[in-house]
């Protein structure tokens, strides 16, 4: 039906699954639906509007009234995003042709898809109108009663003298984590490094089976928990893994009336979580349990909408995990990159001459140049200066498109690592790939980099790393290959959480308006032994490093924290 109209087919494909059963004739009777779709714009539903209903698509239209007040939301929602302010709102339909914002507005409201909020007063006293969609409003919401609810349902340890023995040996922001997690129950840990994170886990998981009580070890993606395990010598599973998902957009197995079997989990890279992966992180834990948050405040926040790791460090017991330069984690990278890293996430850029190569600076005048060199580092340069195979390096990059995005540099990696014609949904045995969504419908691993193994009509068969290292084979349908993309370069966003023995970050001049302190921390930090920095952004990378914080976020966390927690929780600073 959509593509006689102009729709692409990839499009049209992805419009019957997310409307499901019937789709054709909804769209029929409202062509504004397409909206729901993020690679839909206004004008492209317009578009169909007018070819499907004639004279009757106006601007005025209800329909494309509350279509549109939906597709602002999910656009902030991508951006970050949980609130919007409701003038802003409005502005961006009036700019829309909506002759009456008030009245689509109105209509969202009541088909139950918006909530209204009034935030806390401003400078001028007043309470600002915002909008959410009602899914991510009634998920902050239920965020903040479920971590009040952890809080008022803990207990002290059963053998406080034995916790208290436990403690004495600990100093400094270790000793005060662990005593937080032990006496509020909830407690948020930054950290530069992970030494400080690893030491903490140690006296908790001693003390917890000292009176044997149950720790679990959790992080948002796939990389990050087999990071964490191996940081611990505990057993880390991703957080989708012990959620127990049922199926892509479905519900968690686990959940209040199931919970996780765990009287403490901890949480890597917490500041990954979005505020929908938390509420279900937080409605998975029993009464009494308690959780740690652990993450890198330097580093960019999660992908999904919400801050949820800053938030609530602002409201709970925080405290920050210093950088030891001699521990085991810093230790094993080579001093230029570790200088280079910690420079970074204070603000600076320093040099990064290194006569052993662990950081190689490459500058470039164009995205087609930056594209180019990095196929080159990948297939040639890097195994042959540094005896690094080609397998073992990642390339990361801000964007998907554009000459030095995901995909045409993907498409060149293919062409010297792997080539083939894609014959099987576009992949061939021994493309590396990427899993791209959170809830996959086939149990793949969220974030993991993984090898097709096998391929034919039916699927493919991928192999990922276990949480032990181990390898895993996983089978998917044909009809699920959307849930994979090719991995060679992957966004830093969708990086974030790994680490490789070689990394390259291409940062092309056509993104220097898009850089920023945490994008270029993150960039940076995915090297264990090696990192390469492509780039053509000139002064700007510096400037970026210097003075760009990552772009900032509307929420409600912090607001319903305090409402639920009105006493200081720890000392101003």
């Amino acid at each position: 039906m959509l593509v006689p109209l102009g729709v692409p087919e990839e499009l049209a494909v992805a419009a019957a699954r997310r409307l499901g059963a019937g789709a054709a004739e909804r769209l029929r009777e409202d062509p504004w639906l397409l909206l729901a779709l993020p690679e839909i714009k206004p004008e492209q539903a317009d578009y169909v509007a007018r070819r499907l209903l004639g004279d009757r698509a106006r601007p005025g239209d209800p329909r494309r009234g509350r279509a549109l007040v939906g597709h602002l939301l999910a656009r902030a929602a991508r951006d970050g995003h949980t609130a919007v302010p409701t003038r802003r709102i409005g502005s961006a339909l009036s700019g829309l042709g909506l002759a009456d914002p008030t009245a689509a507005l109105e209509a969202a409201l009541n088909d139950g898809l918006v909530n209204a909020y009034d935030s806390a007063p401003g400078d001028d006293g007043e309470p600002e109108s915002l909008l959410a969609t009602a899914a991510l409003g009634d998920a902050e919401d239920a965020l903040a009663a479920g971590l009040a609810r952890l809080v008022g349902t803990a207990e002290l340890p059963g053998d406080p003298e034995a916790a208290n023995a436990a403690l004495d040996g600990l100093d400094g922001p270790v000793r005060e984590v662990v005593l937080a997690v032990l006496a509020k129950a909830v407690a948020i840990a930054g950290h530069d490094s992970e030494d400080g994170l690893a030491a903490v886990v140690s006296a908790l998981a001693a003390i917890l089976d000292e009176q044997g009580l149950e720790i679990v070890l959790t992080a948002p993606t796939a990389p990050a928990a087999r990071r964490l395990g191996a940081l611990t010598g505990l057993p880390a599973v991703p957080l989708h893994e012990l959620l127990e998902p049922q199926g892509a957009g479905g519900p968690y197995a686990r959940g209040e009336d199931w919970p996780v079997e765990a009287d403490l989990i901890v949480v890597g890279a917490a500041e990954l979580l979005d505020v929908r992966s938390a509420v279900a992180l937080v409605a998975a834990c029993a009464d009494g349990a308690r959780l740690l948050l652990a993450g890198d405040p330097a580093a960019l926040p999660s992908a999904g909408p919400g801050r949820v790791f800053a938030d609530a460090a602002i409201c709970l017991p925080y405290a920050h995990l210093p950088d030891a330069a001699g521990a085991p984690a810093a230790a094993s990278r080579p001093e230029p990159l570790r200088r280079l890293v910690a420079g970074v996430r204070d603000g600076a850029l320093p040099s990064a001459e290194d006569p052993e190569r662990s950081v190689v600076v490459v500058q470039v005048r164009d995205a087609a140049e930056a594209a180019h060199r990095t196929v080159q580092l990948v297939t040639d340069s890097i195994p042959r200066a540094l005896g690094i195979p080609a397998g073992e390096v990642q390339v990361v990059t801000p964007v998907h498109r554009g000459a030095a995005g995901t995909a045409a540099l993907n498409e060149a990696l293919k062409a010297r690592l792997n080539p083939g014609p894609g014959a099987y949904g576009g992949f061939d045995p021994g493309d590396r790939v990427v899993v791209t969504t959170d809830r996959s419908r086939y149990g793949l691993p969220s974030g993991d980099l993984g090898e097709v193994v096998r391929a034919g009509t039916d699927g493919l068969t991928v192999r990922f790393p276990g949480a032990d290292g181990s390898p895993v084979d996983l089978s998917l349908p044909v009809a699920g290959l959307d849930e994979l993309r090719h991995g060679w370069a992957t966004t830093v966003h969708r990086a974030h959480g790994g680490r490789w023995p070689a990394a390259v970050a291409v940062l092309p001049g056509d993104v220097a308006g898009a850089l920023s302190r945490p994008l270029v921390y993150t960039a940076f930090n995915h090297g264990e032994r090696h990192l390469s920095v492509v780039h053509g952004a000139g002064a700007t990378l510096a400037q970026a490093v210097r003075s760009v914080p990552a772009p900032p976020r509307r929420t409600r966390l912090t607001e319903l924290l305090q409402a639920e927690f009105p006493e200081p929780t720890q000392d101003d600073e």
